[in-house]
């Protein structure tokens, strides 16, 4: 019995995650598309009146709030309308969770037993799609999701030592929702052995991009698309950053009310955790952990550096969730090690409580408190995580550069 238990096991987890997952997607798929019909999915409506405007032969930057390059819009220029839009966007979002979780756990999967994968397969999507983040992802219709999946293809390519690709994957993430350019300091990490190749891959990604958008759009193109993000990087709206955090507390100009007036602190304080984000990139460079950990802890440091960052940018802090389990959960570090690793996860798993189990998104737009929570959450998370990461000695040799016995050639304690 015990060895007919063991071999029923590991499919059995496989079931039960797979089974958790796709619950959780059919859950969302109604939700998502009814509330979407009831507040007119705000960001897919703006993608489908710029798609509809390049049919008309106009710009996409004559729709008011539309600020991305037209890749998106043309992304839509078989939709008609609304109605029968919504339910293949969520789709294509929720299928891009899934991709997430699969792609993210490539790199781990050799860390893990058979038992440990679809375990940290399954905690991957239930922090994807068990959440008020991701709802409201889907009813606004934004594009988070695949910028998220494209950041993992490149995290995944870096540990596959594809350095161009890694770079290439990067520069499309940016070309989807400009900010991510700004994720690409990763490539310059201690741990890339090839970041001459990597920025290559990147610059003639981006640029063979723009280009194209340019020649398909006019020569008015980035005037326009500059001018308009340059815009929208004004927005009368909460921002869950550095930046935000002297407005926000300090100010009478808070959405939720100051903890006091004091015009000293709110410029003093933003400065302050931006040099102190700033310094968590320096390290997150120079002792990376692996190529996932760079990427993920750079990205949370990043969001934490715009202007303007709405909460639902966290989810690309959300791989260290799963990464952080693995690592706890593998065998291949001594215990000293895996302690280290506990506290990064437990760190983690807090951000994802507070921030996408308890923190609505409509309600920390409103409330001083939440608005503390979430970012405390995420600035213990990330500093947790890259400290953590430092003290690993994780083999950031790809698979084809490990001796046959499955060993890192470097040192793994």
């Amino acid at each position: 019995m015990p060895q007919v238990m063991r071999r029923l096991r590991d499919p059995l987890l496989w079931l039960i995650a797979v089974s958790v997952g796709l619950a959780l997607s059919v859950q969302r798929l109604p939700d998502a598309s009814q509330r979407s019909a009831g507040v007119g999915a705000v960001d897919l409506r703006i993608f489908l009146d710029a798609a509809q405007s390049v049919v008309a032969g106009e710009s996409v930057y004559d729709v008011d709030g539309y600020v991305y390059l037209p890749f998106v819009a043309w992304s839509l220029l078989g939709a008609t309308d609304m109605r029968s839009t919504i339910t293949p966007w969520a789709i294509a979002a929720i299928a891009a969770a899934w991709c997430i979780a699969v792609v993210t756990l490539v790199p781990l999967w050799d860390r893990l037993t058979r038992w440990q994968r679809p375990v940290v397969f399954g905690v991957a999507l239930v922090a994807l799609l068990y959440n008020k983040v991701t709802l409201n992802q889907l009813e606004l219709g934004q594009v988070d999701f695949f910028v998220l999946l494209l950041l993992a293809g490149a995290a995944t390519a870096a540990w596959y030592r594809r350095s161009a690709a890694s770079g290439a994957l990067i520069a499309v993430a940016a070309l989807v929702k400009t900010w991510p350019v700004l994720i690409g300091v990763w490539l310059l990490r201690s741990s890339e052995s090839r970041p001459l190749r990597a920025l290559a891959g990147a610059l003639i990604a981006g640029t063979a991009g723009v280009l194209a958008a340019t020649a398909l759009s006019g020569p008015t193109m980035i005037p326009e698309w500059v001018s308009r993000t340059i815009e929208l990087s004004r927005q009368d709206l909460v921002s869950f950053s550095v930046w935000g955090a002297g407005v926000e507390l300090f100010t009478a100009d808070s959405a939720g009310g100051p903890l006091v007036v004091s015009p000293v602190l709110a410029v003093v304080l933003p400065w302050v955790l931006a040099g102190g984000v700033a310094a968590l990139i320096v390290i997150a460079l120079r002792w990376p952990g692996d190529h996932g950990l760079a990427m993920w802890n750079v990205a949370g440091a990043v969001v934490l550096l715009l202007p303007v960052s709405h909460i639902s940018y966290r989810l690309l802090m959300l791989p260290l969730v799963w990464t952080w389990l693995a690592i706890c959960m593998s065998r291949r570090y001594t215990t000293a090690t895996r302690r280290v690793a506990v506290i990064a996860l437990v760190a983690t798993s807090f951000f994802w409580i507070v921030t996408f189990r308890f923190a609505a998104y409509l309600a920390a737009m409103g409330s001083t408190g939440l608005y503390v929570a979430v970012m405390l959450s995420t600035m213990l998370a990330l500093a947790a995580s890259v400290f953590a990461a430092r003290a690993l000695d994780v083999s950031t040799e790809g698979p084809r550069d490990r001796p046959a016995s499955g060993r890192s050639r470097s040192q793994i304690r």
